[in-house]
């Protein structure tokens, strides 16, 4: 179905052009949207149910929402629910195919979501990722956005605005103008694209904007990631009341929260405050004679400005080793927590027996499996390596085949005659800063009378191998949990 390539949670990737200006990265939040009861209905309910394990040689990840107390909320669960079922059975599938292959083992689906309710509009958005072999996985996001008290759904941006035709054309040429501006950013065929749809563009509503998005490879290469247009509720004329709240970076289950202590993002990865993090997903923090333990399992935390900090990983650890079904994720802006909440009653996946008991009604002790971490797969260049520091700087490409023929043909390259066999996509040179493992696994290629090989060599050697005058080899990196742990040259012919 899709294919895409995402860093483990790494998640994540997203390319979002904003028309106003955009916030930086996770802080406290100063404002909240809330529940306002003279706007929405008193009934309204959300619930998250989390799936957090490995079943059938696949990782699933999947933090659902369930809607209750206004109509159309059933139809909404089971469209949402629909998505979770569709793109696990999909994974799985593939798993059976590879069979032993290496891809085997590595593959997942990944669901998520924000909610933002704006008066009387519901508006949810389903991000998704998968990886189902190849060089790289896929992502993809759905939207909802339902009005609470009349049922009435809002498939398309113009179905919000006072006059539809004055709205969406705002919408289609701040985009097209955007196409014009930065032309090296979009696919040569964008324009058409966009023209194609006919302005009606999928959208979700998030705090003030009203975001409207494309999907990976719409109208822009995949290192673009999801292009998003955002555009301020102010400046336009919609038929029911909104854009009364300012989101914030920090969210539980899809809403916003308030830390006291900001998140940390630096060269050594993504550091959460402890006691704030650990409170929102119901962790108890003690301390004994100087040391902290979380749930009763000791941790070391960062101090910084006097606080103690934890790295992003070690809370879903924590999770896991409490018996608590949930995860966190983080995109370099927005901090997401998800907790279990859910009976287990108002939605089935499909991934648990009926006789199995909802997670959040287990004990640790009969807790379902712990799930694996996973490894990611990227390809490009190293343009730095420092051994002493344990870090590199990575320049990913995207590596195509005739097998390609799709994506080929939309970059302006014939399938059948490819010069090399392959061909190399990389539209910006830009580099991301990862860390190596302790004991990472490096291979390089040797040749001898009886060809190429794929040789170990120690941190030494694979320096050294760097350092050969004129010689830019491309490299297979592997990560898990957030470090680099194997490295491997890539045969050029």
């Amino acid at each position: 179905m899709r294919k895409w390539a995402l860093s483990a949670v790494a998640f994540l990737l997203m390319a979002s052009i904003c028309f106003t200006g955009c916030s930086g990265t996770a802080k406290a939040s100063k404002d909240v949207n809330s529940l306002s009861p003279a706007k929405a209905a008193d009934t309204f309910l959300q619930k998250t149910e989390v799936i957090n394990k490995t079943e059938d040689g696949v990782m699933v990840r999947t933090a659902i929402p369930v809607f209750s107390g206004f109509p159309g909320a059933e139809k909404l669960n089971k469209e949402i629910q629909k998505i979770s079922v569709d793109g696990i059975a999909e994974v799985k599938e593939q798993a059976k195919e590879l069979g032993n292959s290496a891809a085997a083992g590595h593959l997942y689906f990944i669901s998520f979501y924000d909610s933002f309710l704006d008066g009387d509009v519901l508006s949810v958005r389903i991000y998704n990722e998968n990886y189902t072999g190849g060089a790289h996985g896929f992502r993809w996001i759905r939207t909802f956005n339902v009005n609470i008290k009349t049922g009435e759904t809002y498939e398309t941006a113009g179905a919000l605005f006072k006059d539809p035709q004055a709205g969406t054309k705002r919408i289609t040429d701040k985009i097209l103008a955007d196409i014009k501006r930065h032309p090296e950013l979009y696919f040569p065929e964008a324009v058409q694209t966009v023209e194609a749809l006919k302005e009606k563009y999928p959208f979700y509503l998030d705090g003030q904007n009203l975001i409207v998005y494309f999907q990976l490879y719409d109208i822009t290469p995949y290192a673009a990631g999801i292009p998003e247009f955002a555009f301020p509720l102010k400046d336009l004329q919609t038929k029911v009341p909104l854009g009364g709240h300012t989101r914030g970076d920090i969210r539980l289950n899809g809403k916003d929260i308030q830390f006291t202590d900001q998140v940390v993002s630096n060269q050594n990865g993504d550091f959460l405050p402890l006691n704030d993090t650990a409170k929102a997903l119901s962790l108890t923090v003690t301390q004994k004679d100087g040391k902290y333990f979380v749930d009763g399992k000791a941790v070391k935390p960062v101090m910084m400005d006097g606080k103690a900090y934890l790295p992003l990983e070690t809370f879903n650890e924590l999770l896991k080793d409490a018996g608590k079904n949930g995860f966190v994720v983080f995109d370099g802006q927005i901090l997401r927590m998800f907790a279990d909440n859910n009976t287990g009653k108002e939605i089935q996946l499909g991934y648990r027996p009926e006789n199995e008991p909802s997670p959040s009604s287990q004990s640790s002790s009969s807790a379902a499996a712990k799930p694996e971490s996973k490894e990611v797969k990227k390809i490009g260049y190293i343009k730095k390596f420092d051994a002493k520091a344990g870090t590199l700087a990575f320049d990913e490409v995207e590596w195509l085949t005739a097998e390609d023929k799709a994506r080929l043909k939309a970059l302006g390259q014939d399938p059948e005659h490819l010069t090399d066999d392959y061909y190399l996509y990389n539209p910006s040179k830009q580099t991301e800063s990862l860390k190596i493992s302790d004991a990472p696994e490096y291979k390089i290629i040797k040749g001898d009378n009886e060809g190429y090989h794929l040789i170990k060599t120690d941190v030494k050697g694979f320096a050294e191998r760097l350092k050969i005058p004129n010689y830019e080899a491309l490299f297979h990196i592997i990560i898990k949990d957030d470090k680099v742990i194997r490295i491997e040259e890539q045969y050029v012919p």
